[in-house]
């Protein structure tokens, strides 16, 4: 995937700490910035989009779909 927004934005998060941590202790800091709420957004697409254990959408909703059919 060729990335082009993500590298103009400035990463926020402080040596040594997650971005998870980061984003819920600043969260509302975050909301109103738009280069750091992106950076979030973007970083969170990136990361499930890249990530080969995870199957394809179309198979994971199946998937989904099939384990809560009987529910």
């Amino acid at each position: 995937m060729q990335r082009k927004c993500t590298p103009q934005l400035p990463n926020p998060v402080p040596a040594g700490q997650s971005v998870e941590e980061y984003f819920g202790k600043n969260y509302e800091e975050a909301a109103k910035d738009p280069s750091i709420y992106g950076y979030m957004q973007f970083g969170q697409f990136i990361a499930v989009y890249e990530d080969k254990k995870l199957p394809r959408f179309d198979v994971f909703v199946k998937q989904f779909l099939l384990q809560h059919k009987n529910k």
